[in-house]
């Protein structure tokens, strides 16, 4: 693909390195007129691919030229679409694997600066860390090498920062996919000396998923084009009982007070908190297959039982026996 480069670029692509005055003269190629165009992105990941050899400019550069590309100049701004997050995926991981650091550096900050970010996206960066942690490669354990299933200080940081992204579908609320995807960390992990964050991060995790209310519907991407301030309607409020952050239901809805029937949705939404906060049984059997698998509860599964006791308003009988263990 040699083709698509600038000439400075191509050359820097034949020779597989990329130097930090190599990295001045990119940045003058990419930035021109102050933004970036596809066929710039396109190249600027084939020139990440080709390079080995590279300054550490270049990843800042990297990440900062493609996050300006997805997050701020695609319309509505700030909002990650489906057909963006697979056009993302498919030039990090071309064997269907995170090929590096700074691909990964790129996922996680173009989810931070995204006011919306699709579930695939989400899922694909959790499904990282878990063969990460699973077989101890790839490149998360470049930086943190470990010789069997451990989670780490910075596992924590990207799993919690991955799950709770402030751009997330919905309000926050972690999936039946995600939840599985934690389930096999601690699986994996449950007789390692874990990072201490690991277990609230479970608990926590695994509670939203069980207890929260889904009620909150995400503006679609036409809606956010109608809407100067969109963004604001994502503003994080994942329940009572996640760290007593939320400040009230109201304000999830605080930038739609001025439509028709936004008490109502208030209202609705208190109502689906309240019902969350019951463990029904279909959530139970599902937590207690889990538990069954081994004869011991994990750490991060007493943190999670113990967590539930405390905020559930009501817990179906399934989990009692359990319960009882870390009573």
């Amino acid at each position: 693909m040699l083709y698509k480069f600038p000439p400075a670029a191509r050359q820097m692509a034949i020779a597989g390195r990329i130097t930090s005055d190599d990295v001045l003269t990119l940045r003058k190629l990419v930035y021109p007129d102050g933004k970036i165009s596809q066929t710039e992105a396109d190249w600027i990941f084939e020139l990440n691919h080709a390079c080995g050899d590279v300054d550490p400019a270049w990843s800042t550069l990297f990440v900062e030229a493609l996050t300006d590309f997805l997050v701020y100049q695609m319309e509505p701004q700030g909002y990650l679409s489906d057909d963006n997050a697979s056009w993302l995926i498919g030039h990090v991981a071309r064997d269907g694997k995170v090929e590096g650091l700074r691909e990964m550096e790129l996922l996680v900050h173009v989810m931070q600066k995204s006011t919306q970010t699709p579930r695939s996206l989400k899922l694909f960066v959790l499904n990282a860390v878990r063969d990460a942690v699973i077989t101890c490669a790839g490149p998360l354990r470049q930086r943190t090498p470990q010789k069997w299933a451990t989670v780490c200080a910075d596992d924590v940081q990207l799993l919690q920062s991955t799950l709770f992204a402030l751009g997330s579908e919905g309000n926050v609320s972690i999936t039946r996919e995600e939840a599985e995807v934690l389930f096999a960390i601690n699986e994996a992990t449950k007789n390692a000396v874990n990072d201490p964050a690991w277990n609230n991060l479970f608990a926590k995790a695994i509670a939203n998923h069980v207890m929260m209310a889904a009620g909150y519907e995400p503006a679609t991407r036409e809606d956010a084009l109608k809407r100067e301030k969109w963004a604001e309607d994502h503003s994080v409020s994942i329940g009572r009982f996640f760290g007593k952050m939320a400040s009230g239901v109201s304000s999830i809805f605080r930038t739609q007070m001025d439509d028709e029937g936004w008490e109502e949705k208030v209202r609705e939404m208190d109502a689906k908190m309240r019902m969350a906060e019951v463990v029904t049984e279909t959530e139970a059997a599902w937590l207690a297959g889990h538990f069954s698998k081994n004869a011991n509860l994990s750490g991060a599964e007493q943190s999670l039982l113990r967590f539930i006791k405390v905020e559930a308003a009501q817990v179906h009988p399934i989990l009692k026996p359990y319960i009882d263990k870390v009573a």
